[in-house]
């Protein structure tokens, strides 16, 4: 059995795990090595990102439930890799949004303190998971209460705004 293989882009003599599974192929492994096929992918990210964006956003949103579904799913099976993703994007949202972070954790203390009390939602009147939506962060205390659903949707209608995909006319 062949255990080296010669690489199509960069002409290299490498073992085979050094090359990604193909079905279609004799041998059932691609034509570039892996560090090809990463670099090739990175210049057509870079080349085509805002593309990109906006199938997986027209693909996110013509079924969201299916795309969550996928996500809790991994995140279920892949559970370590799940907690170590969060945490660092958790790390670095702290990081370029300083502000927001310290104003939600303001009012959440205040909220634990008892020094507030959480509000039914300004929209539907709920009482059921209630979160305090800030319209300027620099007034961590001054916020208006929504059910998550309606804050939820207050965001999704804010995004389609900003991409341009809404508008009040």
């Amino acid at each position: 059995m062949i255990e080296t293989k010669q690489c199509i882009k960069c002409n290299k003599i490498l073992p085979l795990n050094q090359f990604n599974f193909c079905a279609t192929t004799k041998d059932k492994h691609r034509g570039e090595c892996k560090k090809c096929t990463k670099e090739y992918k990175k210049e057509y990210w870079e080349k085509n990102k805002e593309e990109i964006r906006r199938k997986d956003r027209k693909r996110y949103w013509g079924n969201p439930e299916k795309q969550r579904l996928r996500g809790r799913t991994y995140r279920q099976t892949n559970l370590e890799k799940a907690r170590e993703s969060t945490n660092q994007s958790s790390k670095k949202y702290r990081a370029n949004n300083r502000d927001k972070y310290l104003a939600h954790t303001i009012l959440n203390v205040a909220v634990l303190r008892g020094e507030i009390n959480r509000k039914p939602c300004v929209i539907c009147g709920s009482a059921e998971k209630i979160h305090g939506h800030h319209e300027d962060y620099s007034q961590p205390l001054g916020v208006v209460w929504m059910c998550q659903k309606h804050h939820d949707e207050y965001h999704r209608l804010a995004r389609h705004f900003a991409y341009g995909r809404l508008s009040l006319r």
